[in-house]
């Protein structure tokens, strides 16, 4: 099972969210969104930690993968900053670009 950390709960970030949970290879751990009440409401539903602070992911040993789905560059760019880390794989959604960043690639 692969463990997933979801930045990005948006209407697209959403349809990535219950598309993990149904999908038996995935585990998603972790959910995160600049709107807490958005992440709270999305971490309710399914059954995963609702983050306020993104790095508690990028830091986790459990992670594999961390999912980025916000149409925003800036903040694409200031967590691609923060991920020099333990994660395996960075996923970013095609509404930024169609970018897979691996950890070997860093």
């Amino acid at each position: 099972m692969i463990n997933v950390a979801l930045f990005g709960l948006g209407r697209i970030g959403q349809m990535h969210a219950e598309n993990l949970f149904n999908n038996k290879s995935f585990k998603l751990k972790f959910v995160y969104d600049v709107d807490y009440k958005l992440t709270q409401k999305i971490s309710k539903k399914f059954n995963c930690v609702g983050l306020k602070n993104y790095k508690i992911a990028i830091e986790s040993k459990v992670i594999d993968v961390i999912f980025i789905s916000t149409s925003t560059n800036i903040i694409v760019k200031k967590l691609l900053k923060n991920l020099i880390l333990e994660c395996n794989l960075v996923l970013i959604d095609d509404t930024i670009q169609d970018t897979m960043v691996s950890k070997k690639n860093w």
